[in-house]
Protein backbone atom coordinates (compact mmCIF):
# COMPACT_ATOMS: atom_id res chain seq x y z
CA UNK A 1 0.00 0.00 0.00
CA UNK A 2 0.87 3.59 -0.68
CA UNK A 3 1.30 6.16 1.86
CA UNK A 4 0.61 9.42 1.50
CA UNK A 5 3.52 11.06 3.03
CA UNK A 6 6.55 8.79 0.83
CA UNK A 7 8.83 10.97 -0.87
CA UNK A 8 9.43 10.90 -4.38
CA UNK A 9 12.83 9.26 -3.85
CA UNK A 10 11.56 6.69 -1.80
CA UNK A 11 8.79 6.14 -4.51
CA UNK A 12 11.29 5.73 -6.82
CA UNK A 13 13.73 3.74 -4.77
CA UNK A 14 10.73 1.35 -4.72
CA UNK A 15 9.49 1.34 -8.14
CA UNK A 16 13.15 0.50 -9.61
CA UNK A 17 13.28 -2.57 -7.07
CA UNK A 18 9.92 -3.97 -8.37
CA UNK A 19 11.41 -4.00 -12.17
CA UNK A 20 14.24 -5.36 -10.71
CA UNK A 21 12.37 -8.10 -9.47
CA UNK A 22 9.84 -8.27 -12.33
CA UNK A 23 12.98 -8.24 -15.00
CA UNK A 24 14.56 -11.49 -13.34
CA UNK A 25 11.35 -13.32 -13.80
CA UNK A 26 11.86 -15.55 -10.24
CA UNK A 27 8.80 -14.19 -9.39
CA UNK A 28 5.52 -16.55 -9.92
CA UNK A 29 2.48 -15.18 -12.02
CA UNK A 30 0.46 -14.06 -9.11
CA UNK A 31 3.28 -12.46 -7.05
CA UNK A 32 4.70 -10.73 -10.60
CA UNK A 33 1.22 -9.64 -10.56
CA UNK A 34 1.22 -8.21 -7.13
CA UNK A 35 4.54 -6.20 -7.27
CA UNK A 36 3.25 -4.70 -11.07
CA UNK A 37 -0.12 -3.63 -9.55
CA UNK A 38 2.13 -2.04 -6.43
CA UNK A 39 4.57 -0.42 -8.54
CA UNK A 40 1.67 1.06 -11.26
CA UNK A 41 0.13 2.62 -7.92
CA UNK A 42 3.25 4.13 -6.52
CA UNK A 43 4.12 5.89 -10.27
CA UNK A 44 0.65 7.31 -9.97
CA UNK A 45 1.66 8.56 -6.55
CA UNK A 46 5.32 9.65 -8.15
CA UNK A 47 3.43 11.81 -10.65
CA UNK A 48 1.21 13.45 -8.61
CA UNK A 49 4.49 14.82 -6.87
CA UNK A 50 6.28 15.44 -9.98
CA UNK A 51 2.82 17.96 -10.93
CA UNK A 52 2.25 19.54 -7.39
CA UNK A 53 6.43 20.39 -7.71
CA UNK A 54 5.69 21.61 -11.30
CA UNK A 55 2.93 23.91 -10.06
CA UNK A 56 5.00 25.16 -7.28
CA UNK A 57 8.01 26.11 -9.71
CA UNK A 58 5.29 27.60 -12.12
CA UNK A 59 4.02 29.93 -8.92
CA UNK A 60 7.84 30.69 -8.09
CA UNK A 61 8.38 31.48 -11.75
CA UNK A 62 5.35 33.97 -12.16
CA UNK A 63 6.35 36.12 -8.70
CA UNK A 64 9.63 36.67 -9.77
Amino acid sequence: MVKKTESFEGLFKEIQKAVEDLEQNKLSVDNAMEKYQEAIKKIATARKIIDKMETKISEISVKQ
